[in-house]
């Protein structure tokens, strides 16, 4: 019971136009589908932006209204040091920096900057084994070009055992220094 099969491999001109017509239809009917997945996708994205915005509207009119509130006394002291604190971080900080470098000697140890960006001030504290070098650090920053103005506030030397330690005997000097600088940005 076997079964002869014929295979032809040729085509004559209508079926092949057929299968082309069968093929781009097809494609069409394949295309369509895709423009319409795609519309719907659109219309649903469309929906989701309007309701986003929609809640950005009202929370943005809730926030408002919460803002028009009244500040309690502490909240209002606690906004101001935030507020300052603000705008210490905000200082152009480089200007200063490089001042105090471009004037340090190697016996000098900073061991602390506090700004005062409300007088364009700023504190340093420093220890050094020798006042001389304290003194010719002063004279230094006075010759940076961001620097105006160059005040010892105080210096004293540690004690120890209720005695003064002396220079030279171990002990380094402490001293405070207040300069007037511009910020540059």
């Amino acid at each position: 019971m076997l079964q002869s099969l014929e295979i032809n491999f040729s085509l004559s001109r209508a079926e092949r136009k057929s299968r082309q017509n069968r093929l781009l239809t097809f494609i069409a009917v394949l295309l369509t589908v895709q423009v319409c997945i795609c519309a719907i996708r659109f219309q649903y994205f469309d929906n989701i932006k309007a309701s986003l915005l929609t809640a950005q509207a009202e929370l943005v009119s809730k926030r408002a209204q919460q803002s028009t509130q009244q500040l309690s006394p502490e909240q209002a002291k606690m906004a101001l040091g935030i507020n300052k604190m603000f705008s210490r971080i905000s200082i152009p900080w480089e200007s200063l920096m490089g001042a105090i470098e471009g004037a340090r000697l190697p016996s000098i140890l900073i061991e602390g900057v506090l700004p005062h960006p409300e007088d364009g001030s700023a504190t340093i504290s420093l220890t050094s084994p020798k006042f001389e070098d304290i003194s010719e650090f002063t004279q230094s920053l006075e010759n940076q070009a961001n620097i105006k103005k160059v005040t010892l506030i105080s210096e004293s030397l540690p004690q120890t055992n209720s005695r003064v330690t002396q220079p030279g005997e171990g002990g380094n000097l402490k001293a405070v220094i207040s300069v007037q600088w511009t910020a540059t940005k």
